[in-house]
């Protein structure tokens, strides 16, 4: 299994960004992105959610999005794809996915309203 400076790197290859990039993303300085790739350092704890959020932008981009589109353009993006995805499914099940996507939307934060 890969390190996380490995795992980085590669997200950020992946992503076709630059560790300016990636630094703005993160709150960092590309000097510490640099560090963090070599494994000369590890994220302090307030900056882990962000770089697991960033390695998780990269899974999204080897899952199909394109790797110049900007971070901020990324939900819109995978939303576009699975709307696309779910047009493909039958009345039944489109509306099955709705319910689900409530209840996961519910549990997640009890006082939202319902999206569809």
């Amino acid at each position: 299994m890969a390190d996380l400076g490995t795992k980085l790197n590669l997200a950020r290859k992946a992503l076709g960004w630059s560790k300016e990039q990636v630094a703005e993303f993160i709150g960092v300085d590309s000097i510490t992105i640099d560090r963090y790739e070599k494994c000369v350092r590890f994220p302090q704890r307030r900056h882990l959610a962000k770089v697991n959020e960033f390695l998780r932008l990269s899974s999204a981009s080897t899952s199909g999005i394109h790797p110049g589109v900007s971070s901020a353009n990324i939900p819109h993006v995978i939303a576009d794809q699975l709307e696309e995805k779910i047009n493909l499914l039958s009345i039944k099940d489109r509306a099955l996915v709705v319910r689900i996507v409530n209840r996961l939307l519910a549990e997640a934060n009890p006082r939202h309203e319902t999206y569809f």
